[in-house]
């Protein structure tokens, strides 16, 4: 990636959430630390750290989702660096020939509605926490919708086929259906976003056709509307999506700020990075 411009702007589209209190509490408090840095790629390296690490450990899922969106960017600069600067630079910037495909505004609804499940999470309220963690889950597959688009262009690049931005404007399930045949779905090394993208229950979210059966213990949604039909999810499993959700979120920062890192960073920053994503990086 450059180093000045698009970087810049990305590393202070962060630190301004931050500041914002749109990444929860512990990122607002940090913001005046952010901007103390005292260049870039030490902003870089802190986010990483606080993106990726959570209460002194990384989730398996954060790891995972991290590390393929490094293999991303990675093969697909292999074919095209520009291509794969664009998807990296997809978080503020939109994909070049397209309008309104930037993944911020997505990314930060999912971020605030991360932190408003957080601050209900131990509410006796389940109607409260129903409202929240829906929103969640509608909000982190409104996210993938947009990330699959620019996934497909990275990967379709890695492994040499043609390009089109064309399937950013393509449905959601659409996009996942194609994502599965170039990756192998669930088979392949993406498979963490196949289990997270639900395009049934996301269109049933949006549509207020998803409701709590709690005698029951599951989630009730319906495909096509009143007289469509109906699916259903464990509550359990609803609510992983919500957590899952929410490492989603943290390791797409923190794979954008590896990168950063990686690319523009000398020894010394990337001695501070996790040593197998410096490995990743490296096959």
């Amino acid at each position: 990636m450059e180093k000045q411009g698009t970087l810049d702007r990305l590393l202070n589209q962060i630190a301004q959430l931050a500041e914002e209190g749109t990444l929860g509490p512990e990122a607002q408090a940090s913001a005046a630390e952010y901007e103390a840095f005292p260049n870039d790629i030490a902003r870089a390296v802190k986010y990483l750290a606080d993106f990726y690490v959570d209460e002194d450990e990384t989730s398996q899922a954060r790891d995972i989702l991290t590390q393929v969106l490094i293999v991303a960017y990675r093969d697909a600069k292999k074919n095209d660096p520009d291509l794969a600067k664009s998807f990296a630079n997809a978080f503020i910037t939109d994909f070049p020939g397209t309008t309104g495909t930037a993944l911020l505004p997505r990314w930060t609804s999912l971020a605030e509605a991360c932190y408003g499940l957080k601050a209900v999470a131990h509410s006796d309220n389940r109607s409260m926490i129903w409202q929240h963690s829906s929103r969640l889950v509608l909000n982190m597959n409104e996210f993938l919708d947009g990330l699959i688009g620019f996934l497909i262009i990275a990967w379709r690049c890695a492994i040499g086929r043609a390009t089109n931005a064309n399937v950013l404007g393509n449905a959601y399930g659409s996009k996942v259906h194609e994502f599965g045949k170039l990756t192998n779905a669930e088979d392949g090394v993406f498979y963490l976003i196949f289990r997270l993208a639900k395009p049934k229950l996301r269109n049933a979210l949006a549509h207020g056709g998803a409701w709590p059966d709690y005698d029951a213990g599951l989630v009730r949604f319906t495909e096509g509307g009143q007289d469509g039909i109906e699916h259903e999810i464990s509550i359990v499993d609803f609510m992983a999506f919500t957590k899952l959700g929410c490492d989603l979120a943290r390791s797409y920062v923190a794979s954008l700020a590896a990168i950063i890192v990686l690319e523009d960073g000398g020894k010394g920053a990337i001695s501070l990075m996790p040593r197998h994503l410096v490995t990743l990086w490296n096959k």
